[in-house]
């Protein structure tokens, strides 16, 4: 009696710890590894035993299975798939969880749909598995069209995901119905021969007079049995009697519903693939033709195929479409603007401006009536650079977003600097200064005023209008310091001015401000899971709902797991929303200091400023030392490798470290990258002699900068970087030396 106790006693215990273990380890160990990014246990376990990780926690499966993600192998895919099942069980990771599943296995989701597994209400998933299935079984009885329903979730919405895997299911679905009655129809047409060669007296074959209806063969007698179809051959009697035979031609090619050609435009429009867009819509245009005006998505991917396909025809069917839609203010809106793009793409500028006149008229929102301007101002500029100025005094009071403009006037005032036309800048400044934003107020004024300096704008330098333009760039750059442009042209107007870089009236940070005011269980799981590095995508879909505070905490905590540049999206995302005010602690958020030690060092070891090289690796690579370029620069400072092993090289030979011991040195080495693009950096500025020059030529190459200087060698350095006429060099170099500025005011109490 006591051993058999004892036994049972034993087997209760083993049984429990078995329950409380995760992959033969304990919970903590389990969570602790998935925390630390060290899945192999997850990987080396068999697949069947993945539920284990639940019994961490009911949404730890979603997290482990994210760390598994750049695993491409099979086995790593049955994993995730079964990880992502598990973590169905919970409602904080469901949803996220079923789109990581669709994504590896759309048919294993729509399986526990069917089975009815997976019934959340208002999920724009379970919401295409119900279209799905509804289209299955109205497909079954021969009825191919989209519902109203079906039609509305691919005409008025943005295509997503989603979108792309239920047009897929759909497709599908039509062939299969579509091959099966061709088969049902080459059916009916043996057996109407069996019928022609019993009416000439002649025996039926053994197959022909035993053929029975195939799966899915309407029954006789049923109205679909009754229809004639394509292929079919119909017997009938004449007045004599006699067998007539008539058959129809079989129809093999399918031929889509008009509503799927609609569909599948979108979708090439997606693609840019506009000519067969362009082909697609014409094909369902005509049965379609309402639905191009009750579908604004739909319209604007219409109107981007014509554009760029078929402009001319363009015209002609939106300004028949505009006829029809007098009463429809938004249709018309549409189909007016994107005539403008099409009399644009023809290059017939006076006409596209009269359209963008009219539609911006009509537009049903500020964002819609401020991309009427911006076109209107563009297709100006484009007829001849100087237009612009006339046409933005006209249209600038009526602009609502100013930082919407601010591309098409910085091109113009490369154009114009270059041109050495700094009077186009100033009656251009004086056009739009009451509606411009910070950026190009502040950086048309200091132009207006170094250009007054030098003698560009009179006969003589006149150092009093010069010290009202700079005023003006000082102050106007105050308006919103969180702009780095806006650092960058009040240091210089400071400068000038000479007088100390004051940000004043900055709020301090106080505890409340980084508290949450809402429920971020399903981001805090992404730190707990070690996983931040794959939070953004999901709290970026999510920032429009959440508060300041919220979207604060987040990048603190993305900043602490070193996701520097996920971080600065959202400090950035935030600091632009309207009744925000800035914090001292929400710069330190955008300009953090990635990798201190090792970059502190380096600058002095090389002989340059800190805050210039923090700028740099800021700009750089957001201080991802693992960073790689389209064209093949790697590393914290973005060098590419010919550079690195160049600057290794000439470092080795001068006494100092060999980085080339293996042939190539090592550059997502964090202090070997760092090291190097110091030294590049101080090579490039004793070259140049000019800060302003070196980090130009860091980006657009030492040659052809010197080149551009000495075409333009009357200007300053200053108003040198604003002839610059590509836009990332331009940009990149008011971007580092206004962060140079910004990290000396944050970080080495420097005004």
């Amino acid at each position: 009696m006591r051993l058999r106790f004892f036994l049972l006693f034993i087997s209760f215990i083993a049984a429990s710890c078995n329950a409380q273990s995760v992959l033969n380890l304990s919970r903590r160990e389990a969570e602790k590894r998935i925390a630390a990014g060290n899945v192999d246990f997850i990987i080396s376990a068999n697949t069947g035993r993945m539920g284990e990780i639940g019994r961490i926690d009911a949404s730890a499966p979603f997290y482990a299975a994210l760390h598994l993600g750049e695993d491409s192998s099979d086995e790593a895919r049955e994993k995730k798939i079964a990880l992502f099942r598990e973590a169905l069980k919970s409602p904080l990771v469901r949803e996220a969880a079923l789109e990581k599943l669709i994504s590896l296995d759309g048919d294993a989701a729509l399986a526990l749909f069917s089975r009815g597994v997976l019934r959340e209400n208002g999920s724009v998933w379970i919401n295409a598995f119900r279209q799905l299935a509804t289209y299955k079984l109205l497909a079954a009885v021969g009825k191919t069209e989209p519902s109203a329903e079906l039609k509305r979730f691919f005409f008025n919405e943005p295509l997503g995901d989603v979108h792309k895997w239920l047009w897929k299911k759909l497709r599908e679905t039509f062939e299969e119905e579509n091959n099966n009655f061709l088969k049902i129809t080459e059916n009916d047409t043996q057996q109407a021969a069996a019928l022609e060669q019993s009416a000439a007296g002649q025996p039926p074959t053994e197959k022909s007079a035993t053929e029975q209806p195939r799966a899915g063969q309407a029954p006789a007698g049923s109205p679909k049995a009754e229809q004639p179809q394509a292929g079919q051959a119909i017997v009938e009697l004449t007045a004599s009697g006699d067998v007539e035979l008539k058959e129809q031609p079989l129809q093999r090619e399918l031929k889509l519903p008009a509503a799927f050609e609609l569909i599948e435009g979108r979708f090439l429009v997606a693609a840019s693939d506009y000519g067969a867009a362009f082909r697609a819509f014409r094909r369902g245009f005509k049965d379609e033709r309402d639905a191009f005006l009750e579908n604004g998505e739909l319209l604007s991917d219409f109107g981007r195929a014509l554009q760029y396909a078929a402009p001319q025809e363009g015209l002609r069917i939106f300004s028949e479409l505009e006829r029809s839609a007098r009463k429809n203010d938004e249709a018309r809106y549409k189909l007016i603007f994107f005539s403008g793009r099409m009399a644009r793409q023809l290059r017939r500028p006076k006409e596209a401006i009269r359209f963008f006149a009219d539609a911006a008229k009509i537009a049903p929102d500020s964002e819609q009536k401020d991309a009427c301007i911006w076109y209107l101002l563009s297709t100006a500029y484009n007829e001849k650079e100087e237009n612009l100025i006339e046409a933005a005094a006209t249209w600038a009071p009526q602009w609502h977003d100013a930082s919407y403009f601010n591309d098409l006037f910085d091109k113009f005032g490369a154009w114009a600097a270059k041109k050495k036309r700094f009077d186009y800048i100033r009656n251009a400044f004086f056009a739009i200064k009451d509606y411009a934003g910070t950026e190009i107020y502040a950086s048309y004024a200091y132009i207006c005023g170094r250009a007054t300096e030098l003698g560009f704008l009179s006969k003589h330098s006149d150092k009093e209008t010069a010290a009202y333009f700079y005023n003006l760039a000082y102050s106007g750059a105050a308006a919103r310091r969180s702009d780095v442009p806006s650092f960058y042209y009040r240091a210089l107007a400071a400068e000038r001015l000479d007088i100390p870089l004051d940000i004043d009236a900055i709020i301090p940070v106080s505890e409340a401000d980084s508290k949450p005011t809402g429920n971020l269980a399903f981001f805090e799981g992404f730190f707990r899971f070690g996983a931040a590095k794959y939070m953004y995508p999901y709290v970026s879909a999510k920032r429009k709902e959440l508060s300041v505070e919220d979207m604060r905490y987040l990048a603190e905590k993305l900043e602490e797991a070193k996701q520097w540049q996920p971080a600065i999206n959202l400090t950035l995302y935030y600091m632009k929303r309207k009744d925000y005010q800035l914090k001292f602690h929400d710069l330190e958020l955008r300009f953090p200091k990635g990798h201190p030690e090792l970059i502190e060092r380096y600058a002095k070891i090389a002989g340059i400023e800190p805050a210039l090289l923090y700028g740099l690796v800021r700009r750089e690579s957001v201080f991802n030392a693992n960073a790689r370029s389209r064209v093949g620069a790697a590393g914290l400072t973005q060098l590419m490798n010919a550079t690195g092993n160049e600057m290794a090289r000439q470092l080795a030979k001068n006494g100092g470290a060999d980085y080339t011991g293996s042939g190539q040195a090592n550059l997502y080495d964090p202090e070997i990258n760092l090291h190097l693009g110091a030294l590049y950096y101080k090579q490039l500025l004793t070259a140049t002699k000019s800060a302003t020059l070196a980090i130009l030529s860091y980006n657009g190459g030492i040659g052809r900068i010197l080149r551009w200087r000495r075409a333009l060698k009357e200007l300053s350095d200053d108003l040198f970087l604003e002839t610059i006429e590509l836009n990332e060099t331009r940009n990149y170099g008011r971007g580092v030396l206004g962060d140079e500025i910004v990290y000396k005011y944050l970080y080495f109490n420097s005004n």
